[in-house]
């Protein structure tokens, strides 16, 4: 997703009467500098990296776009749409073809609704990070609480979670291939209507 599409939709998903917008604005800044430092350590010879899309999320994303309010005209919601349907496809087609280091899953499944990362330490011990914050429609990036903990028992309780769900991930191209079906599926019930 483009700096100037996230730029968009956070701005358009702060509320009108948001306390101290200038303050709102400056954290977006923020945050998007942190992104791209983020992007720059998954580049090849970055940390290994999987995660888990649940295919019930990216129905709806398809079926909403990349929105961060309804009051669009119907030409933005329409550009909202193939925005959604590009970024579902760019996935399909880093999957077919994953980079070192990356790979994705996709779950047909509702998965948590908060996201999660575990994180291997070089001691071989594990870390939790859990964060209300989202990207893509809806974005939130202002109000919650993240977490981090080491705590045994709840880097278990995670581990066992991803476990589970990667081991009935489809990944690859059989992966990629339930994400097209997702957007031929919208297509086709679009042109039916």
């Amino acid at each position: 997703m483009s700096k100037a599409l996230i730029l968009t939709l956070l701005f358009a998903g702060l509320p009108a009467a948001v306390a101290d917008r200038d303050k709102a604005v400056d954290e977006i800044d923020r945050l998007l500098v942190v992104l791209e430092q983020r992007r720059s350590i998954t580049k090849p010879g970055g940390p290994t990296i999987a995660g888990l899309i649940g295919l019930t999320e990216v129905r709806r994303l398809l079926r909403s776009g990349l929105i961060g309010t309804y009051a669009l005209s119907n030409k933005q919601r329409e550009a909202r749409l193939s925005l959604a349907r590009q970024e579902v496809e760019r996935t399909a087609d880093l999957m077919e073809h994953e980079p070192l280091g990356m790979q994705t899953g996709v779950i047909d499944d509702t998965v948590p609704n908060q996201t999660f990362e575990i994180c291997r330490l070089r001691d071989r011990s594990s870390l939790v990070a859990i964060s209300p914050f989202r990207l893509g429609e809806f974005p939130n990036v202002r109000l919650g609480v993240a977490s981090i903990t080491a705590a045994t028992d709840a880097v278990d309780l995670y581990e066992s979670l991803v476990a589970t769900m990667w081991q009935r991930a489809a990944k690859g191209v059989a992966g990629a291939a339930l994400l097209r079906r997702a957007v031929a599926e919208l297509k086709k019930q679009a042109s039916s209507i």
